[in-house]
């Protein structure tokens, strides 16, 4: 089973630190750790890097908002995809689109008719409102993004789909560089990026394609829209 200190390893040989049949020293092990944790990381917050949307369902109390640490004791999604109400059996999908200042302008924010309309606020503990607040025995089904999992010591198993190891390995290899005064070879930069671009691609593979409007359509809307 692969590990992280098998990736750090990898990246360190791949930039001529670590030589073959020579063990991973100690403060290197810790060093390349810190890094490829980061690596990690900012992957999660870059967007189309996370394999699996986490679908989660959770009983609601009637409150006006809710956390997703505390409230539900989950992690903070990187990013909110759809959610919906189930009541009695029946599932209402609930509008993700306004603004916080939408919600703070409604006077009446206990009324216990269906939630239609779901406001995230985000932050450290992915506070979110509902609007109505509904009722204690409806449940809400959140589906998002959750970050990658980082290696918490040098012997946490790689437990990502196969095609993230070379692209670990590789880009690790151009993270760490630096701090051995080096520079990666254009062949593993390029290496890098191409690995990198295959999860992108295989994990935006499903996305419906975006609607392109010309830019001249868009000028006539909107001086009509002023009129």
């Amino acid at each position: 089973m692969t590990t992280a200190r098998d990736i750090i390893s990898s990246a360190l040989k791949k930039i001529h630190v670590l030589g073959v049949g020579t063990s991973l020293s100690a403060e290197d092990g810790a060093d390349g750790l810190s890094t490829l944790n980061g690596m990690v990381s900012s992957w999660s917050a870059e967007g189309n890097l996370i394999p699996n949307l986490t679908t989660e369902t959770f009983a609601l109390s009637g409150a006006t908002s809710y956390t997703m640490t505390t409230s539900f004791a989950t992690t903070v999604p990187q990013r909110f995809i759809t959610a919906y109400i189930t009541r009695n059996g029946t599932d209402y999908p609930l509008d993700m689109t306004k603004p916080l200042s939408w919600y703070t302008s409604i006077a009446d924010k206990d009324s216990t008719e269906l939630p239609s309309t779901m406001i995230i606020e985000g932050g450290s503990t992915g506070k979110f409102y509902l609007y109505p607040v509904g009722l204690a025995s409806d449940t809400i089904t959140i589906i998002s993004e959750k970050a990658l999992t980082t290696f918490t010591t040098l012997d946490t198993v790689f437990n990502l789909p196969l095609e993230y190891q070379s692209a670990l390995e590789f880009n690790l290899a151009v993270w760490r560089a630096p701090d051995y005064e080096r520079e990666a070879s254009p062949t593993v930069q390029r290496i890098a990026e191409d690995t990198k671009q295959i999860i992108v691609s295989k994990n935006t593979m499903n996305n419906p394609p975006l609607m392109e409007v010309d830019d001249a359509l868009v000028s006539m809307s909107y001086s009509g829209w002023c009129r």
